[in-house]
């Protein structure tokens, strides 16, 4: 059956690939949320890698606060990237949480969240403005197609709180 793909939200979205091949689940995380492993691990067996895309609204030039956390001790690695550049990696054999600074001019910026799992634990990535604390605009556009159809779409995002998130974030 063919299932309704927003094409435009707030977030990131991106599908798993499990052998290299996309296993036809789109995932879809709000921004600022704990990305909570249950949606995942219970659609997908095994290892693979969620790569997650969107752009980030950067009202004006602005020094950006970046918390990102996750990854766990079996090849679990997590990824950030902004405007294609690597920021962060937490997770397996490092630490589990970062709090990046980014100097961004004003303007739309491309985020990539990869995600690769192996026990896949929980997860948590927001940018925010260091001087009121409000999240900065995250979307995304859904603008290909993909090869293959998506089965699912599921959104993760919760308010639970969980290891490798820290206590005051």
């Amino acid at each position: 059956p063919k299932v309704m793909v927003p094409m435009a939200g707030s977030g990131l979205v991106g599908q798993a690939k499990v052998g290299g091949r996309d296993c036809g689940i789109m995932f879809h995380y709000t921004h600022g949320m704990i990305f909570n492993p249950e949606p995942v691990r219970s659609r997908i067996d095994g290892d693979f890698v969620l790569t997650l895309t969107g752009s980030l609204e950067v009202p004006e030039d602005m020094v950006v606060k970046v918390f990102h956390a996750g990854g766990g001790v079996s090849h679990d690695v997590n990824t950030l990237f902004v405007d294609g550049e690597a920021v962060s990696s937490v997770g397996d054999d490092r630490s589990k949480h970062a709090v990046d600074e980014l100097e961004l001019t004003a303007g739309v910026h491309t985020v990539r969240w990869q995600m690769t799992g192996g026990t896949f634990r929980n997860n948590l990535l927001k940018f925010v403005d260091p001087e009121t604390d409000d999240l900065i605009p995250l979307r995304f556009v859904t603008e290909e197609v993909p090869d293959d159809p998506i089965r699912e779409f599921v959104r993760v995002g919760t308010d639970k709180r969980g290891w490798p998130i820290p206590a005051d974030w």
